[in-house]
């Protein structure tokens, strides 16, 4: 079972991030003993349909939830607006791969959706895509339209005004590797 301590820690660290966003974040659900998730929506622009960079949306709902050996097992998400992204499933599922570590907390976690979903070519994983149909667009319209990515630029660490990422830059860089299929 996870500690109602870090909980409440991920959860205040939710908040100040939220706070430090400029209304880009916004945490809607905090995880708690009771509802060991989170729902955040995100206010970037991010691409709604391979007719990207015409069709965005700015208002994508995410949940996040924790599995029982949280933070020992890492937790997963999935997004509740219609995205095309290479490296989420057609569910919603967001493939992150299997890079996480116990000391990261739920306001790391979210920042690397928020850069993933946006494109930062570091975590953009066309290789192991979940969306194989959105990976080949991607590769063909960032050739196209390089100007194009990423699609919005979300501020993390100090540039926000929020405590400097905690985990090895090379962790924070690796592109994620999907499964075939979704577990």
């Amino acid at each position: 079972m996870t500690s109602p301590i870090r909980l409440q820690a991920d959860h205040e660290r939710l908040r100040a991030l939220a706070a430090a966003s400029g209304g880009m974040i916004a945490v809607l659900a905090g995880p708690t003993a009771a509802a060991p998730q989170a729902d955040v929506e995100l206010r970037y622009a991010i691409a709604r349909s391979e007719r990207y960079p015409a069709d965005v949306t700015r208002q994508t709902r995410l949940r996040i939830s924790l599995p029982e050996r949280y933070p020992f097992q890492p937790p997963t998400a999935a997004v509740l607006t219609p995205v095309w992204h290479p490296n989420v499933f057609p569910s919603g599922t967001i493939c992150l791969g299997t890079r996480w570590l116990a000391s990261e907390g739920l306001d790391l976690f979210v920042q690397r959706i928020a850069r993933l979903l946006t494109f930062e070519s570091l975590l953009v994983n066309t290789a192991s895509a979940a969306n194989r149909v959105a990976a080949e667009w991607y590769e063909r319209t960032r050739r196209q339209r390089p100007e194009a990515f990423p699609s919005d630029r979300p501020q993390s660490g100090a540039a926000a005004g929020h405590p400097v990422w905690s985990h090895t830059a090379s962790s924070a860089r690796v592109p994620a590797e999907c499964p075939a299929r979704e577990a």
